[in-house]
């Protein structure tokens, strides 16, 4: 089943990752964002991945909600390959 689901493990994994070491990053990049556009909104973007990434990494139960959302992630993204298999294949 996993050589199947492929693509939802890399996703799961790749969603995880984010959510694991990934906000402050995104952070960055809308604030650099914003002194390239100028465009108001879209600080409020820095802001709100900022102040994510600062209450998650002093949560204590970060790298359990990290993997949590990765597993949730491959459950559905391969729930619904398996529904398209299904489909494909006329059962």
């Amino acid at each position: 089943m996993l050589l199947r689901q492929r693509k939802a493990l890399i996703a799961a994994t790749l969603v995880t990752l984010w959510l694991r070491f990934g906000l402050l990053a995104t952070a960055v990049f809308f604030y650099e964002l914003y002194h390239l556009t100028g465009v108001e909104f879209i600080y409020w973007g820095y802001s709100v991945f900022k102040v994510a990434d600062y209450y998650y990494s002093i949560w204590a139960l970060q790298t359990f909600a990290s993997v949590a959302v990765g597993v949730l992630v491959f459950g559905v993204l391969a729930w619904r390959g398996e529904i398209k298999l299904r489909k494909a294949q006329g059962a």
